[in-house]
């Protein structure tokens, strides 16, 4: 299985810690510390939820699971994440080592509406397309 973590810098460590996200949602759990990850880029891509993603770039790293690797699932966050039947994503709960993959460039954002509970009105960006900007090892 494959799981993969975004970020806007070059991360200086190979192994990513848990810890609290700068933004969530109002309603989203702010108390467990993590890692948000998704199976795909597209989804780590709607997991950040920019409002003006188009050009933004990211490094893609991908996580190294081990048997000890905890993870919770996007089922499990169903109460913990009020979009992420949308988002998709998923937590790395414990210390895991990572490894670059790429740089890609978001190309194409959709808004679109996402009722969740509290907020019928929640709008989603939805990542319509975006591109390597270099893959492979950098």
């Amino acid at each position: 299985m494959k799981i993969f973590h975004i970020s806007q810098r070059e991360l200086c460590a190979d192994v990513l810690h848990p810890r609290l996200p700068e933004r969530t949602l109002d309603t989203e759990n702010c108390t467990i510390p993590r890692i948000c990850c998704a199976k795909s880029i597209t989804d780590c891509i709607r997991g950040a939820n920019h409002v003006n993603a188009n050009g933004i770039v990211y490094f893609v790293y991908e996580a190294v699971i081990e048997n000890t690797t905890v993870i919770l699932n996007s089922r499990q966050l169903y109460q913990l994440v009020p979009d992420v039947m949308f988002t998709k994503e998923c937590w790395i709960l414990s210390s895991v080592k990572i490894r670059l993959i790429g740089k890609i460039k978001v190309e194409s954002i959709r808004q679109q509406p996402y009722p969740i509970p509290f907020n019928p009105n929640y709008m989603v960006y939805e990542c319509v397309k975006w591109g390597w900007i270099k893959k492979g090892l950098i």
